[in-house]
């Protein structure tokens, strides 16, 4: 009888042991970085820029047929954004929605058209080395590059430029796109020293942003 109720509380304490263990670990979050963001396009006209807590400024408010949302952009691009576009202003944002650290849901901009003028989110200076430069790109894809392992890691496209993203991003670009398809992206090209032999002539370029029939992404 004793070794009967011994082995009921051994049973009990070691389900509330795993039960405990259960609710310890920490949430499991998929990583941004292993996906790729949807962007969509948010027309409206600028109302106000805003500053953060140490007045600099690093967004404005949208107006999107009377409802008012704020636009977030990286500090060191407030310059070029706000010298592009001045209050009242129609603007065309492509973005995605995200919270602010207070929890407040925003847009964040990736780019933004006022008129025939298109500002880009670029790394900031000191974060480009002397070899890179940022660039667009609207070609064809000709073919698919791909890694030592046989994984889809580029688009080879029709000006002799290699479109280079993750092998996440690869996995997924294989189901969308096609030889022949026309694309569009932004990326950084990396500058060869001047002693690199190619067998022709090519531009290697990290991906930043790609559009695919009509759809925009951000590869993380």
């Amino acid at each position: 009888m004793k070794t009967q109720i011994k082995k009921i509380l051994f049973g009990i304490m070691s389900m509330t042991i795993i039960n405990i263990s259960a609710h310890a670990q920490p949430p499991h979050h998929h990583g941004k970085g292993r996906n790729l963001e949807t962007l969509s396009n948010y027309t409206g006209k600028i109302i106000s820029y805003t500053p953060n807590q140490e007045n600099i400024y690093d967004g404005f408010l949208l107006d999107m047929n009377g409802v008012s949302i704020r636009v977030a952009f990286p500090k060191h691009m407030g310059k070029q954004i706000m010298g592009s576009a001045k209050p009242g202003a129609n603007a065309t944002v492509n973005g995605f929605m995200d919270y602010s650290p207070e929890g407040i849901q925003e847009i964040h901009l990736v780019s933004m058209t006022v008129g025939t003028n298109t500002v880009y989110d670029v790394k900031r200076p000191k974060e480009l080395s002397e070899q890179e430069e940022f660039i667009t790109l609207d070609n064809k894809v000709i073919d698919f590059s791909h890694n030592r392992e046989g994984q889809i890691d580029g688009l080879i496209l029709s000006n002799k430029t290699i479109l280079r993203f993750p092998k996440h991003a690869g996995y997924q670009f294989s189901g969308m796109v096609q030889k022949g398809d026309m694309i569009k992206a932004t990326g950084y090209v990396k500058k060869e020293d001047d002693g690199v032999a190619f067998v022709e002539p090519t531009r290697i370029v990290k991906a930043e942003t790609v559009v695919i029939k009509g759809t925009s992404y951000l590869i993380r």
